[in-house]
């Protein structure tokens, strides 16, 4: 089974936003909602923002981390931002993860790095496996 580690932005927007094409696309992929304690951090902060509307939002992006599967980060970087510690869990696993992001720099890192995203195109999800394709080969047989 696939994990999902989700950043700030994208527990935001699922949590404060119907997307039935990301529900139906969850459901039928197996895979499992995720976040870390570095992400939860950032919500408790939005959560106390002079803006009601991002309060809110981040409030109720906090109230759903209960119902995700809770990751704790390898390493204890307090100084880092978030996406820093998506992508040092991501490189330092063994196990099937991906990040779901919404943030432009963050997708860019994940390319570059050939790392595996969910991200929203059109509230719709886009998935970027990184896959090696099995009919390509160097070998001449």
């Amino acid at each position: 089974m696939t994990t999902v580690l989700c950043d700030t932005d994208f527990l935001i927007k699922i949590t404060n936003e119907p997307l039935p094409e990301l529900k139906m696309f969850l459901e039928n992929s197996g895979f499992v909602l995720a976040t870390l304690p570095a992400v939860e951090r950032e919500l408790k902060g939005l959560s106390r923002s002079d803006k009601p509307s991002t309060a809110k939002k981040a409030k109720l992006a906090l109230g759903s981390i209960g119902k995700f599967v809770r990751v704790e980060a390898l390493g204890n970087k307090h100084g880092s931002d978030a996406d820093t510690h998506l992508v040092d869990y991501l490189e330092k696993s063994n196990a099937e993860i991906l990040i779901a992001t919404l943030d432009g720099n963050l997708l860019s890192k994940l390319e570059r790095k050939r790392m595996p995203y969910l991200t929203l195109r059109r509230d719709r999800p886009f998935f970027r496996p990184f896959s090696r394709a099995t009919y390509l080969t160097t070998k001449n047989e």
